[in-house]
């Protein structure tokens, strides 16, 4: 856009530039919320708003790798046309020298074989102001800049190189958002299993959640259990196991052991939690009921 004035806002003048250089950013904004919309409703499961988010970030990516090209171009004619007109300059000149010696000696030989005195002091004078013509464009030689003329790197790769900035920014909104929280997918119960023993023994309900009674929320319904059957003590720990067993015997809830293993690891920091050999121990606390507590 040109830098002249379009219109005033509050005495302030805007420019088309400073119009097309808004709209630009708006787009390239787009381009990135929509970005992050898109691996954000791919992990949500929700095809027609991904579609709609990767139309969007489709057309604004386009939009901007096409404004990526023209700025490279328009850098590339910015840096060559000085040279380029330095050059022309510079061989308009020599051109001109090379006219005027031929113009020079065409003179100096009229004068040698005129043999009229009149016409061979005419022909002298004409010299001498050609001869200056010819030192004073020697001169502007002398004093033009040394033209340096160097390869552009990226002439002639500015699609290439459009295009992959293009792919590096749709690689770069990924790799900085990720593709979600691993907790918040879908439970695959194939690949459920104790997290906290070893012991592959079920619960007699068939080792499966497809078996447990539903209820609002096991972490709430084991702490409460907790509350209510155990007490504060350090140095205290309790088998993993032997905790099952006794929240199984006293708690109306039916909960698989695998739900229960995994509400107390999100129940209890990790330095609450020792493995010892093939199972894990429970640190922290001591059961009231039963003799299930080892001394550390």
């Amino acid at each position: 856009g040109s830098t002249h004035t379009y219109f005033e806002v509050a005495g302030v003048a805007i420019t088309r530039a400073d119009i097309l250089g808004s709209l630009g950013l708006g787009i390239d904004l787009i381009m990135i919320f929509s970005a992050l919309a898109m691996y954000e409703w791919a992990r949500k499961r929700k095809g027609a708003s991904f579609t709609a988010a990767f139309v969007v970030w489709l057309i604004c990516s386009g939009i901007s790798g096409h404004s990526i090209y023209g700025w490279i171009r328009s850098n590339i004619s910015d840096v060559q046309t000085p040279v380029a007109r330095s050059e022309d300059l510079y061989d308009s000149v020599k051109a001109d020298i090379k006219v005027e010696r031929k113009r020079l000696a065409n003179v100096y030989k009229d004068r040698e074989e005129t043999i009229f005195h009149t016409e061979r002091k005419r022909l002298a004078a004409e010299a001498v102001g050609v001869q200056a013509r010819i030192d004073k464009l020697r001169s502007s030689l002398e004093l033009a800049p040394k033209i340096t003329v160097v390869a552009n790197p990226v002439e002639g790769f500015e699609l290439a190189i459009a295009i992959g900035l293009w792919l590096l920014s749709a690689l770069l909104w990924p790799a900085l958002y990720g593709l979600g929280d691993e907790r918040e997918k879908p439970h695959d119960t194939r690949k459920s299993k104790p997290p906290d023993d070893q012991n592959k023994g079920g619960d007699g309900e068939g080792g499966s959640e497809g078996n447990i009674i539903p209820f609002a929320d096991p972490k709430a319904e084991i702490a409460s259990w907790l509350k209510a059957n155990a007490r504060p003590q350090k140095g205290a720990r309790t088998k993993a196991s032997h905790l099952f067993e006794a929240f199984r015997a006293s708690s109306r809830t039916r909960m698989t052991e695998q739900l229960f293993y995994r509400s107390m690891k999100a129940i209890l920091p990790t330095k609450n939690r020792i493995r010892n050999g093939a199972g894990i121990h429970y640190t922290g606390f001591l059961l009231l009921h039963g003799d299930t507590a080892i001394a550390a």
